[in-house]
């Protein structure tokens, strides 16, 4: 297809070169065909004057047929000006060979009028066809090829018969001249053409090279202002990003290369008492903090390398302040001031109000609403975490506590009554146990407490300060009824593949045993298959 293409594309250059060629010749047409019938008509005068008896006939023929050449040739200059993009170069090169055979045959007929008149005035007629014959087939034919040899043949057909009248001497010397004249003026056609011909190929192709480059040019310059308008266009969008980056109320960064603030907006540059204009880079490492920077310097690296971050974070914008809850959004960006370097956007969109609502939500969720100690959900939750210390070796205490006495409380004062001792109850057991422990409400006036780390030893002496402080606490809040007093069950957390339900169990056996005996004691209850 190549190939093909190139091959198209020199024919077209050729055609080109062709056209180029006629145009040439028929401009150069009006001169030499001025000069044939300028000549014509000398030649005309000539044999009138020097002829005692000249042939009309011939003479009025010859000027009849030197003006059909002529009309021709200019129809033939006046249709190509009109028509030339009609016809094929092959057309144009017919009609021209043709023109030129009748301009040769015009000269070739004109040498014969010397030779119908006496011998004195053939020399110098003959010198004065001869100069005109040569000028003027020189300028016509050194133009086109293809009319050289059709030029020539009628006037040297003509010259040979004209000379066999002659003496030998005159016929050798005038074959000499008719061969010089077709061997000069032959090849000089040729070789002028030749050139002519490669000059113009050269023109032609600068010409399709400049159009060319024109056409490459004017698309280079559309290209130019198409890049140039993008430019402005992604200019004017850059400033606008900015415009709103800075005035958005999420606190907005753009972080560069070595993770540093190249961009802060103002609600950023606020809580770092900081110009969002400041050229000076700020570290993101002093913004994050030191302790919570290395686990979080990978996801800023990997935002940069262009993948999108999303993670919580916490700051304390003074030491004074409490720390808020953060999602950070990392976008990576394409460089918003017009480098290489990449870059990406960081959001960090508040949450501490819903942090706070989500933290109280999970409270809600373990913890009784009316003590504030864990409720059964946080118990299950606890015993599991103590079950896995016992099997690391470290044995743990399981509580149930139950009030004695609670209900006619209740039932004679109220449940405001009833409520306020709970409460104390509460206050009593938080006291009585270590940070470390789980105090929680069951339900009702039933509590338990997971000691964790607790050796057995512990148990009971615990049990013994409860109820010392539930006495404590309880003892004047009572008006009319007797202060509640506490039955325990004590159960050893040991190892075993035990679910916590049979932990619970014992521990109620043991507070059961706690109520049949009476009440305000303690005992230890045991697994059912121990």
């Amino acid at each position: 297809m190549h190939t093909h293409g190139r091959d198209s594309t020199e024919r077209q250059s050729e055609e080109d070169s062709d056209r180029r060629l006629i145009d040439h010749f028929l401009a150069k047409m009006i001169t030499p065909q001025i000069t044939v019938i300028l000549l014509g008509l000398i030649e005309c005068f000539l044999v009138w004057n020097h002829t005692p008896n000249p042939s009309h006939t011939w003479i009025f023929g010859w000027i009849l047929f030197l003006l059909i050449v002529t009309l021709y040739r200019f129809e033939l200059i006046h249709r190509y000006r009109r028509h030339g993009t009609r016809h094929s170069v092959a057309y144009w090169m017919r009609r021209l060979t043709v023109a030129m055979f009748a301009s040769g045959l015009a000269w070739g007929l004109a040498w014969w009028l010397p030779g119908l008149h006496p011998s004195r005035t053939i020399v110098f007629i003959n010198l004065i066809l001869l100069v005109g014959l040569v000028a003027g087939s020189t300028v016509t034919n050194f133009w086109i090829p293809w009319g050289s040899r059709a030029f020539a043949l009628p006037i040297l057909a003509t010259l040979v018969i004209h000379l066999t009248s002659f003496p030998l001497s005159i016929q050798l010397v005038g074959g000499f001249m008719i061969l010089l004249f077709w061997i000069s003026v032959d090849l000089a056609a040729q070789a002028t053409l030749q050139g002519y011909r490669n000059t113009v190929a050269l023109t032609v192709q600068a010409e399709r090279i400049t159009a060319q480059f024109d056409s490459k040019n004017r698309d280079l310059m559309k290209e130019i202002g198409r890049r140039e308008r993008a430019e402005q266009i992604i200019t004017k969008d850059r400033e606008e990003l900015l415009l709103v980056i800075d005035s958005i109320p999420i606190l907005t960064a753009i972080v560069t290369q070595g993770l540093v603030f190249r961009r802060i907006n103002r609600a950023l540059g606020q809580q770092l008492r900081v110009q969002s204009e400041e050229t000076a880079p700020i570290a993101l490492e002093s913004l994050v903090g030191p302790e919570q920077y290395p686990s979080l310097k990978t996801r800023f690296e990997q935002a940069l390398l262009g993948r999108q971050q999303r993670f919580p974070l916490q700051l304390a914008w003074s030491p004074d302040q409490q720390p808020r809850f953060y999602t950070a959004h990392c976008i990576p960006i394409q460089s918003l001031s017009g480098s290489e370097a990449r870059e990406f956007l960081l959001l960090l969109e508040d949450v501490t109000t819903w942090k706070k609502k989500e933290v109280k939500l999970n409270y809600d969720a373990l913890h009784d609403p009316l003590t504030g100690l864990g409720n059964r959900r946080l118990l299950q939750d606890r015993l599991l975490d103590a079950l896995d210390r016992v099997h690391l070796g470290e044995p743990g205490i399981l509580i149930l506590l139950d009030l004695d006495g609670f209900k006619s409380i209740n039932d004679q004062e109220g449940h405001p009554v009833g409520d306020t001792i709970l409460a104390a109850v509460a206050r009593a057991l938080t006291h009585s146990v270590r940070k470390s422990d789980t105090v929680c409400r069951l339900g009702g006036d039933e509590f338990a407490i997971v000691l964790p780390a607790a050796p057995r030893g512990t148990a009971e002496p615990i049990a013994l300060k409860i109820q010392a402080h539930i006495h404590r606490e309880t003892n004047a809040l009572a008006r009319a009824s007797a202060p509640p007093t506490a039955s325990i069950g004590l159960v050893a957390l040991e190892t075993g593949d035990i679910d916590p339900k049979d932990w619970l169990a014992a521990a109620d056996r043991g507070l059961y045993e706690a109520k049949r005996r009476g009440g305000n004691t303690h005992a230890w209850g045991h697994l059912a298959n121990r």
